[in-house]
């Protein structure tokens, strides 16, 4: 298992606006660079406290977050004998059915087979291509080739964003070419420092001039700042696709729930798009 950071702060706020956007868009083809497991067994330790039990408590006394296609998905598997926790291709798969074709990529072995017994679990084998391999390289082949398009998601989620994979390709010059074609995008990063607040949408977007971007950053801070696994913090790009309706006030029920906890961890949300 290559992701030791599941279902932490950073994955929440990921999964959260992912599906939404996956529930309102509906896309034809679902692409991921970085796919991870389809499935993690949920542990009790102090990322997850701060992750994925934070937000389980506060929907469990919010309507807004408990309404979530998050929250809804999340409680088919929380809630089994084995707790469980869905990674971001699960979460697509569930979500998305048969209406969709899917490209899962990951460069570690054990993901690959995690995500093929889950595809054909789900009965998804005519559906699902995974490639164990480079994820970047890969997607930036298909858009050269014209196989994605506007009817497609792309979910670019790296350790690095600036780091070229093994064919050369960053997840930065990845999301820059995305931009440029319009294709819908989704990408998650992490802030090493508090310094540069929206870095990766004044990059896209001078990139890209035209392109719809929207991000939600989350900054994370506090005495006990570093259990939370995800640095200074991180946020979501949208490129060519809209923010889901409701998704933002659900982000904010979340933030007011988890600082109002005496968890010694605040988490501040900045939202942005261009002018």
């Amino acid at each position: 298992m290559a992701n030791q950071h599941f279902a932490n702060v950073g994955d929440v706020w990921k999964h959260l606006w992912l599906t939404g956007v996956i529930g309102g868009s509906r896309p034809g083809q679902y692409i991921e660079t970085h796919a991870g497991s389809a499935l993690y067994r949920l542990v009790d330790d102090a990322e997850r406290a701060l992750g994925v039990r934070t937000f389980l408590a506060a929907s469990g006394e919010n309507d807004l977050l408990r309404s979530t296609p998050y929250s809804r998905q999340l409680a088919g598997f929380v809630g089994d004998g084995e707790p469980s926790y869905p990674g971001s291709p699960l979460l697509a798969m569930t979500l998305l059915g048969r209406a969709c074709r899917y490209v899962f990529c990951d460069t570690d072995r054990a993901s690959v087979d995690d995500l093929l017994a889950a595809r054909d679990r789900l009965g998804l084998h005519d559906r699902v291509r995974v490639i164990h391999g480079d994820g970047l390289a890969e997607t930036l082949t298909l858009l050269e080739a014209r196989a994605i398009g506007q009817e497609s998601l792309v979910h670019v989620d790296p350790f690095d964003f600036h780091a070229p994979g093994p064919g050369g390709v960053s997840a930065q010059d990845l999301v820059r070419r995305l931009a440029e074609a319009a294709v819908p995008t989704f990408a998650w990063y992490g802030l090493a420092t508090h310094a540069d607040p929206l870095e990766m949408l004044h990059d896209v977007t001078t990139a890209a001039p035209e392109a719809r971007a929207w991000c939600a950053e989350l900054h994370v801070s506090g005495p006990r700042a570093n259990l939370a696994g995800i640095g200074a913090g991180c946020g979501i790009l949208l490129t060519g696709v809209a923010p889901p309706p409701g998704t933002r006030q659900a982000a904010e029920a979340f933030v007011a729930a988890f600082n109002d906890a005496d968890l010694q961890v605040s988490v501040e949300p900045v939202f942005s798009s261009p002018a």
